[in-house]
């Protein structure tokens, strides 16, 4: 009976804390979205790192957004590190910026971000449920 209730509150607050950082992400993202006002054309080149342990390794890719504001250069990296390339190197993209703060940007071809943080909702609660339904 205690293994069980151990089990369960493991569980759940697995599952609250994936559900729990989709909607974060969902939320800051909408936030942005509100925030970034302002076009500037961005261009793309790709940040690529390899880590792990050696004969496992993981590659990693970020994208990287150079755009100009009143003529001042930005560089800003994706926070959405991927096992593919989502942007081809030298790629023209719309980067929106904050106009009080020309770093804050969002970059509405990055679609990955919505995708993961609805997979982590969905995760999350799948986890609950499961947590709730299972027999020990």
């Amino acid at each position: 009976m205690m293994q069980e209730i151990v089990f369960k509150t493991i569980f759940c607050l697995l599952g609250l804390a994936a559900a729990g950082g989709g909607v974060f992400s969902l939320w800051k993202n909408n936030n942005l979205k509100k925030l970034c006002t302002e076009e500037a054309e961005g261009v793309v080149s790709i940040d690529y790192k390899e880590s792990g342990r050696t004969g496992q390794r993981e590659r990693g890719y970020r994208s990287v957004f150079t755009y100009y504001v009143n003529k001042e250069k930005y560089v800003r990296m994706s926070d959405i590190k991927s096992g593919d390339i989502a942007f081809s190197e030298g790629q023209r993209v719309r980067v929106f910026y904050d106009p009080t703060n020309p770093e804050r940007i969002y970059v509405p071809e990055e679609k990955k971000s919505a995708k993961n943080a609805l997979v982590a909702i969905i995760a999350g609660i799948a986890i609950i449920v499961l947590a709730f339904f299972a027999r020990q």
